[in-house]
């Protein structure tokens, strides 16, 4: 990371390029100061500055009898002033420059408000309190971190207990999917120069109740684990890490959630950084099994970063695992317009692999014009431009494709694309490349 006269910012790879404005610090729980104190240690990676924002929640309305109790026509202005002068008392009491932050006092359900504004300001982190876990909070759905995650897109930084400086040992786990890899570029922004994240990946044994496969799972067991210094090298070279900073790996057995608390608290971790998939209904609702759980055990602060948006996702997934595949034709669109714009002008070679002919090279030597799909006649279309020292043209239909799978070197470079079909696959790749990705290794260790 670079020095003090330097210092990398939110924006500078571990946030969204789209979320430049402030850090979000969310005050309100029985804790606002360590909140605040920790938005004063982040807030120089930030160029916007800091929003403190404090939520006013509607009050419950009793009725007696048929007569509802209506309150004084002042009151709610009144409320929401006196919230606006203890949030301003305690920016000034809590920040270094009160004079360079603003504060907000919005109202409604807590977490959707924060989330509002964080999208409103294209903030690149939110600051909130972690809270007390109590059973009874979990029923009433009232842990605003947790429920704050279901609506927002912003990174969270929960705070637990003091964060007095930037963090120097993290602990971040990873499954070696995009997603995790996003996570740590955030939290690798926070750090302080000279600390220590180390990647902790935690599996489980294969289990089958019937003994007559055990050798088989543990064949299979000893497989991945094999293969598990391949995906950490993988991922040190999807994470952009600033100089200065340690790395460690960790692999550890066991449940995943149970295993980030267990090693935070054997390295005395002042952070826990997770990542989150994709935002569908059941994601709105679950957050993520393991960022739930970290998140209700941890005794130090918990980063949780949202998937990023598809091509982001698409770009690290490339670094990380060497190959990114779709089967839904609403992404082959998009999917096969980023590869154009990366590849367009590479030398290819074009081949068929068919189970019943084998694989058959068609042609050698085109540059690459591009590829698209086309659903009305569900068909992908590869269209090679001029051959060295020829005005030739040519291009290539596959109709009814099955997935669509990009393939990528160990430092995310393109190296080819294969679209699968029928029994068999097409499979363009670029003569100025070298296919090497860690699913080619599975596939030839297996």
């Amino acid at each position: 990371m670079p020095q003090a006269t330097a210092v990398a910012s939110l924006h500078s790879f571990g946030a969204a390029p789209s979320r430049t404005g402030p850090i979000i610090v969310a005050v309100g729980g029985r804790e606002p100061e360590a909140t605040l104190r920790a938005a004063r240690v982040l807030a120089r990676h930030s160029p916007k500055g800091v929003l403190a924002i404090a939520v006013l929640e509607p009050l419950p309305i009793y009725s007696l009898g048929e007569e509802p109790q209506l309150t004084p026509l002042n009151f709610e202005t009144e409320r929401r002033d006196a919230l606006a002068a203890r949030l301003s008392e305690l920016v000034r009491e809590h920040s270094q420059e009160p004079a360079a932050w603003r504060t907000d006092v919005s109202f409604g359900d807590p977490a959707r408000a924060i989330a509002e504004v964080a999208e409103r300001e294209k903030s690149p982190l939110i600051i909130m309190g972690i809270g007390r876990h109590h059973t009874v909070d979990r029923l009433l759905q009232r842990e605003t971190v947790i429920r704050t995650l279901r609506v927002t897109r912003c990174p969270v930084l929960a705070v637990c207990g003091e964060l007095a400086g930037e963090p120097r040992q993290v602990v971040a786990g990873t499954d070696f999917s995009p997603e995790s890899a996003c996570a740590a570029e955030v939290a690798l922004t926070l750090m302080d120069a000279a600390g220590t994240i180390s990647y902790v990946h935690a599996w489980q044994l294969s289990t089958l109740a019937d003994p007559a496969f055990a050798d088989v799972l543990a064949g299979i067991d000893e497989r991945y684990e094999r293969l598990l210094p391949a995906r950490f090298d993988r991922l040190h070279g999807a994470v952009a890490t600033p100089p200065g900073i340690t790395v460690r790996d960790i692999t550890s057995r066991g449940n995943p959630a149970q295993e980030l608390v267990h090693h935070a608290e054997r390295l005395h971790a002042d952070l826990i950084v997770v990542g989150r998939h994709g935002m569908g209904s059941l994601e709105r609702l679950l957050v993520g099994s393991v960022a739930s759980a970290v998140l209700r055990r941890a005794t130090c602060s918990v980063l949780v970063a949202p998937a990023p948006r598809a091509a982001e996702l698409e770009r690290v997934q490339l670094r990380v695992s060497g190959t990114v595949e779709a089967t839904s034709p609403e992404q082959w669109s998009a999917m096969l317009e980023r590869f154009t714009a990366r590849n367009r002008g590479r030398p290819t070679r074009l081949e068929v692999d068919d189970p019943e002919f084998g694989a058959q090279t068609q042609e050698v030597g085109y540059r690459f014009s591009g590829a698209t799909y086309d659903p009305h006649d569900c068909r992908v279309e590869l269209m090679l431009g001029e051959r060295m020292g020829s005005s030739v043209h040519l291009s290539r239909g596959i109709p009814s494709p099955r997935a669509v799978a990009l393939l990528a070197d160990r430092h995310g470079q393109d190296v080819g694309l294969s679209i699968a079909h029928g029994r068999g696959q097409t499979l363009l790749t670029f003569t100025d490349a070298t296919l090497e990705t860690t699913a080619g290794a599975e596939r030839t260790d297996r």
